[in-house]
């Protein structure tokens, strides 16, 4: 009886000590609940010479692809161009290589509030920043 209630008691503590809370979002969690939206902002390009261009009023819709994906796109002078992100965590994202205008283009961005910022570096060692606020 006594080794019973010990074995029993161990299996009790076994059982117990795997379970964690701290091994973070399950894979059911979706990370793109508080970035998905519009943004208004300001988008500079900035070449290889540090010359900057600025315009003013550019729109970034950011929408679910998935629970740890989204696709950004951002309009500027009637143009658009479209690119996948993936969620790093729920405020933070990388953004893989991508086809921008036949130059591969990487970067990562943020929401903090309800400012969206993202920074983009292309293979022409152009960079570009787009900071926008939720609308």
């Amino acid at each position: 009886m006594k080794s019973f209630f010990l074995s029993s008691l161990l299996l009790v503590c076994l059982v117990f000590s795997c379970i964690s809370d701290d091994d973070g979002p399950g894979p059911d969690t979706d990370l793109t609940t508080q970035i998905v939206g519009s943004y208004t902002g300001t988008f500079v390009e900035t070449d290889d010479d540090g010359e900057s261009t600025t315009l003013t009023d550019v729109t970034a819709q950011v929408q679910r692809v998935s629970d740890d994906m989204i696709m950004i796109a951002l309009t500027f002078d009637g143009d658009t161009e479209t690119f996948n992100a993936t969620m790093t965590s729920a405020t933070a994202f990388t953004v893989p290589a991508f086809d921008a205008s036949g130059v591969m283009t990487m970067g990562s961005g943020a929401l903090s509030g309800s400012n969206l910022t993202i920074t983009l570096t292309d293979a022409d060692d152009f960079s570009f920043s787009y900071t926008g606020t939720r609308v």
